[in-house]
């Protein structure tokens, strides 16, 4: 076992998670946040030098002398990235902004697993047939098309209309790049460290949810808060009342305290609410988009084309 590195890197992602998430309600020039950032940041060099005068290193960094294996976790850090970050916003999104129930949301999901099922023996077949680079390139791009789709003015609160087909895309996309990514890790290496291969890419894939849950938490509140502040500044609401339980009528109040989280959308101040949360889930669409085309375009810079 290798425990410094083990150790070494929990903590470093901890700190850097911990700092991250604090940016969002402390600012980045809090000492608090500037000190776990850093320390995140000084643990996690640690952990590569560590590994690489390790005997027995839990993450190997010969592997990544392979273009094709470092291409290939470079692109699963951004599409994943991308998509655990709208895949938690956008349930919190339909249940605040558009009055889903808890159960409402978590079905509004089911698209992007269902067509991963369903398509991807399909999409396995051609992988074999036209090679890992050309649908290693072409998933992201389609799943970045899905984000976009979130991203753009018409999805508010009618989900077939609006959630529906860009959900679609997404599963498209993302059902386009699951076999060649696998085909791509596990074939890229010598045989006796395909496995550390795997570890290492599922690794990256739960760092990179880790990582968009702190960074685009950043993204979602700061546009928030732009968005509420300029609706607030049309009705002329006043800057001291400008606080969640001040805005909302007795009878939200009164549903907020008996545990309820759906806001009323009867009130100017309430649509005023809803629609900013919209906004704040398009920010963070907008920038899973652009992690995704940047995915693909990795994928077709250090994937070689072979069959």
């Amino acid at each position: 076992m290798d425990w410094p590195g083990a150790l070494s890197v929990a903590a470093g992602l901890a700190a850097l998670t911990y700092g991250l998430t604090e940016a969002s309600a402390r600012g980045f020039a809090d000492p608090l946040v500037l000190c776990a950032i850093g320390a995140g940041a000084l643990v996690l060099v640690a952990f590569v030098r560590i590994e690489a005068n390790s005997r027995h290193p839990m993450m190997p960094l010969d592997v990544f002398r392979s273009r094709d294996f470092t291409g290939a976790n470079l692109v699963t850090l951004l599409l994943y990235f991308g998509l655990s970050g709208a895949l938690f916003f956008l349930p919190f999104t339909l249940i605040r902004a558009h009055a889903y129930t808890a159960t409402e949301a978590g079905a509004a999901l089911l698209p992007v697993p269902v067509i991963i099922g369903l398509l991807s023996r399909f999409t396995g077949g051609l992988t074999s047939r036209f090679g890992s680079r050309i649908l290693l390139s072409a998933g992201p791009g389609v799943a970045g098309i899905g984000f976009l789709m979130l991203a753009l003015p018409f999805v508010r609160g009618s989900y077939w209309a609006g959630f529906f087909p860009a959900l679609i895309v997404l599963g498209l996309g993302m059902t386009i790049t699951v076999a060649p990514l696998t085909t791509i890790v596990m074939s890229s290496v010598p045989a006796e460290h395909a496995g550390v291969a795997s570890g290492i890419n599922n690794a990256v894939a739960r760092v990179a949810s880790l990582l968009a849950i702190a960074v685009l938490g950043i993204v979602f509140v700061w546009s928030h808060q732009a968005a509420l502040s300029a609706r607030l500044d049309e009705l002329d609401v006043p800057s001291d009342a400008r606080r969640t339980a001040q805005l909302l009528e007795p009878e939200a109040q009164g549903r907020a305290a008996a545990g309820d989280t759906r806001l009323p959308t009867q009130t100017p101040v309430a649509l005023a609410q809803a629609e900013a949360i919209t906004d704040a889930l398009r920010a963070v669409a907008l920038v899973c988009a652009v992690c995704a085309f940047a995915g693909a375009g990795l994928a077709m810079a250090t994937v070689r084309p072979r069959r």
